[in-house]
């Protein structure tokens, strides 16, 4: 209700009573900014962001140190994400544990906001508290047209976690992986014979996924990759922002 938030923050002069502050906290260390965001309530962070328009940057301590373009990207709140970066929101602050909100919105698989992110120059290869990037993110939770959208935006393929894993290494280990993925992470030049902290290479853990594979079809069991249409619907591959191209 924006003309309540308006008389509680002040804004309206005929108006008398308690005046609150928009960088006031909660127990959480949240201002109502973050519950605007959540909610996706546009006009209510415009009135905010009049107010104190420091609060833009402003890390929450109760969800893990992030600012409000975290908070929106992470309720999948595009027009509140876009409305955010008008407003010059910092596409390359971090939460506790390192993440940008380009790494929360490819882990929800989100193409839009990660292209209106990557459109405000957020950085591709940022790594979060454990090594990963937002490709490592994105191929962790089978997210392929926001990985096709990553490594059409120069994504670097070989990029290695703390643990020495490459992309490679964990397409092969969830179950959520696709095809498509390890092929574009192959034609982009990811590495294939590299040794992760434990010695295993992404080409020895593929072969194990496909040996897995044949042994349940045999059973008459559901193969760990499923068709394309059953997890990434509606997908156009002919889309050029999300099928990574093809020299030559």
């Amino acid at each position: 209700d924006i003309s309540k938030v308006r008389i509680l923050l002040g804004l309206v002069p005929e108006v008398r009573g308690v005046r609150l502050n928009a960088d006031d906290l909660d127990d959480q260390g949240r201002t109502a900014l973050h519950y605007a965001t959540e909610m996706g309530h546009v006009e209510v962070c415009k009135e905010l962001l009049m107010a104190a328009p420091e609060i833009i940057s402003h890390k929450a301590k109760g969800l893990f140190g992030s600012t409000a373009l975290h908070t929106a990207a992470a309720n999948g709140q595009r027009e509140t994400v876009a409305f955010l970066i008008s407003r010059d929101a910092d596409v390359m602050l971090k939460n506790d544990n390192g993440s940008t909100p380009l790494h929360v919105a490819a882990g929800l698989g989100d193409v839009e906001i990660c292209r209106r992110l990557l459109q405000a120059n957020a950085p591709v290869d940022s790594y979060a508290n454990d090594g990963r990037t937002s490709l490592h993110v994105a191929v962790q939770n089978g997210h392929r047209s926001v990985a096709g959208l990553l490594i059409n935006h120069n994504a670097n393929v070989n990029a290695v976690t703390l643990r020495g894993e490459n992309a490679l290494h964990i397409a092969a280990a969830a179950a959520t992986s696709h095809p498509d993925t390890v092929q574009w992470l192959l034609q982009g030049g990811c590495d294939p014979d590299l040794e992760r902290e434990d010695s295993k290479r992404p080409l020895t853990m593929l072969c194990a996924m496909i040996t897995d594979m044949a042994l349940l079809d045999l059973q008459g069991e559901e193969p760990y990759w499923v068709p394309e249409e059953v997890f990434v619907p509606e997908i156009d591959l002919s889309d050029p922002t999300i099928a990574p191209r093809r020299e030559g």
